[in-house]
């Protein structure tokens, strides 16, 4: 007896599961593995070890903090990571904030005039994007967003799911604790909403990127607390310090 013939409607069902699987395993991967998303999507092949390292950890901890010496391309980093959460993780709210409108700025710009020239996959993913000071940010057509907010009482109510805090030494801990971290909130993507999925709820995301500074700032404190955090395994915090010799 031969097998019975699958209708049209049967064929084009069974080919949109095989590309939702593809995309999903696609997706675990790369989230697993920012590094290879920027070589085999966005074109970026030509990262350090060192930086490839710091992706990864950005990706797998809620809590990052990276001291670094000038010219180590922090900035250039953050913005990766920033464009590689937007794709990865549809609807995620990213701000990036600063003391000074240029310094949150600056990460906008690395992505407008730098990865968009040479990523066509990258453009193919941005809604729109303005450099305003009213309305700096790029919109993603997956629902993502990455806008810029100077570390000041003007940025209260602000909403996040990741929140980048650049230059972290000048911003004051009292508007990190009382204005930007209690808009931190967890993703909440659709599939949350569903019993069996429950268990997935991820933890809202913090990275603080700064140069070094005196050992009476407030920064240094923040630090020796993210260092004694980090050892414990139940909390996922991630401290790091690289030398003036790495840049």
């Amino acid at each position: 007896m031969s097998a019975r013939k699958m209708t049209e409607k049967e064929i084009q069902q069974t080919k949109y599961e095989k590309t939702m699987q593809t995309i999903a395993w696609r997706a675990g991967y790369y989230r697993a593995n920012p590094s290879a998303f920027c070589a085999d999507y966005l074109g970026i092949t030509n990262l350090k070890l060192f930086q490839k390292i710091l992706l990864w950890c950005m990706m797998h901890y809620n809590k990052f903090y990276y001291v670094a010496s000038r010219s180590q391309g922090k900035t250039y980093l953050v913005a990766l990571f920033a464009v590689i959460r937007a794709i990865l993780f549809p609807g995620e709210l990213i701000v990036t904030t600063s003391y000074t409108f240029k310094q949150g700025k600056d990460i906008v710009l690395k992505i407008t005039d730098g990865f968009m020239h040479k990523s066509p996959m990258l453009r193919s993913e941005i809604l729109k994007y303005s450099t305003g000071l009213n309305d700096c940010g790029i919109w993603f057509k997956n629902g993502s967003q990455i806008i810029v907010k100077v570390a000041n009482e003007n940025t209260r109510g602000t909403r996040s799911t990741l929140l980048i805090c650049d230059e972290a030494r000048m911003i004051s801990q009292k508007i990190v604790d009382t204005i930007l971290r209690p808009m931190n909130v967890s993703r909440s993507p659709g599939y949350l909403d569903k019993p069996e999925y429950k268990h997935l709820r991820t933890m809202p995301k913090e990275m603080y990127m700064s140069s070094a500074y005196y050992k009476a700032s407030e920064m240094f404190e923040k630090v020796k607390d993210y260092t004694a955090n980090s050892l414990d395994e139940t909390m996922s915090y991630f401290v790091c310090a690289l030398p003036y010799q790495l840049s």
